[in-house]
């Protein structure tokens, strides 16, 4: 009798033990698609075209920014090519594109106004932050970083941000 509760105890254990494994390599196996799919579609952006048109921007004599088309250009590019997350993850689609669309907003103005010493130092701290977010909010989806957080919020019936 003692053996058989062994075995029993030994076949739950190597049942649960499956499971678990089974979950793991789920996750896992999603975590990896993940990453692939956000390396095909941002790694060429966020690793060449961003930060060359980024280096480009200068501010001219008449305290107007010049060549914001170029960054601009490239982060309507990365929305176009982003499409799929329209479709499989508007929850990290649209506030990205919200964020894009911002800093476009900033780079026109600054390209339309003339700024002084101070303000141009300013607005080019303002992109530099700008970046930086839709940096992080792309790796976050990457690593699959803020889900557990996105989905209480959801639950709750609260904004995602």
């Amino acid at each position: 009798m003692d053996t058989d509760v062994v075995s029993q105890v030994f076949s739950f254990a190597a049942i649960v033990v499956s499971i678990l494994t089974a979950i793991y390599s789920e996750r896992s196996s999603r975590a990896s698609i993940r990453a692939d799919n956000c390396g095909k579609i941002f790694d060429d952006y966020l690793i060449n075209k961003i930060p060359k048109a980024r280096t480009n921007l200068r501010f001219g004599i008449d305290g107007k920014l010049y060549n914001g088309n170029e960054l601009c250009d490239a982060l309507t590019d990365m929305m176009m090519s982003s499409l799929f997350y329209k479709y499989s993850d508007n929850s990290f689609y649209k506030p990205l594109g919200e964020k894009c669309q911002i800093l476009e907003d900033t780079i026109v103005e600054a390209g339309n106004q003339a700024k002084d010493s101070h303000d141009q130092k300013q607005t080019l701290d303002d992109i530099q932050a700008q970046l930086e977010n839709i940096y992080k909010m792309i790796e976050d989806k990457r690593i699959g970083r803020g889900k557990i957080i996105n989905k209480c919020m959801n639950f709750l019936k609260i904004k995602s941000f």
